[in-house]
This record gives C-alpha cells, structure tokens and sequence, in this order.
C-alpha cells in the first residue's frame, strides 16, 4: 500500500498516510456469501486503476474495524489470496487489535466522511460540555 500509484488513493479515502501492509481477512463461509452478495448487488465505491499498466486495478469499499476504526477494503482485480479473503487498509497496522478476536467490520460508501462529521461534532459536544456550555442527562424512559 506504499506503491506511489495507490497510496494518494487511499491517502484521500483515509486522510492519512496509511500503514504499509494490508491485514488479510478471511471470510467464515457465512460473511464471504454476504460480501459477495453485497458486491453484487451495490458494487464498490471506487474502482481506481492505477496509470502503471502492469500494476492491477482495485476495488476499494470503505469501512470502519469495530465500528470506530477507519479503513477501506480492498479487492485487486489480481489478487493472489484465494475466494473469500478481503484486504483492509488503514492508517495503523490492526493486527495486534484483532489477533484471535472476531472482526466486525461496517462497510458503506461515503461512510468515512460521515464517520469524519459524526466524530467533529461529537468533539464539538464535548468541549462545550467541559466549558459547562452543555449538560448531559439521562435518557427519560
């Protein structure tokens, strides 16, 4: 994911200068039936090929690892991984986070932008809370 002809991509797609490996998942028979469903029917967000002709062109689904954790996932059109393994790019290497946990990962196009706005104005809510500008309350029920 450092080769100059992918990495403004995902630079753009994440907002940082992502983490120089990709964490290789694969897919329970289950998950792998819905990508590929999923696939099917909206197809990726972005398919980027890159201007090196001998270099493979990639389908790229934004993501979010355990709902908080940015990262796209990546399907080369050449890919040596067999059927049912996907690749997430992030800007910090995952494997320490997910090493024999389960993967939860939330898939969506223009899900990171809305992860960027939601995470703003959460912050927003925060500050003004600590400036005592906000209360927080529990929840009527």
């Amino acid at each position: 994911m450092v080769h100059p002809a992918y990495r403004p991509l995902f630079e753009t797609l994440l907002g940082c200068t992502p983490y120089p490996g990709t964490l290789n998942l694969k897919l329970d028979e289950d998950s792998a039936r819905a990508w590929r469903r999923v696939m099917a029917e909206l197809g990726p967000c972005t398919v980027y090929t890159p201007r090196w002709s001998s270099l493979s062109q990639v389908s790229v689904v934004e993501a979010l690892v355990y709902g908080m954790i940015p990262a796209v996932i990546v399907e080369p059109r050449a890919t040596k991984h067999p059927p049912g393994v996907i690749e997430l790019v992030a800007c910090r290497r995952l494997w320490e986070l997910v090493e024999g946990n389960p993967v939860y990962v939330i898939a969506g196009c223009r899900l990171l932008n809305c992860w960027r706005v939601w995470l703003h104005e959460v912050g927003r809510l925060i500050a003004r809370w600590k400036e005592g500008r906000v209360t927080l309350r529990e929840p009527h029920g």
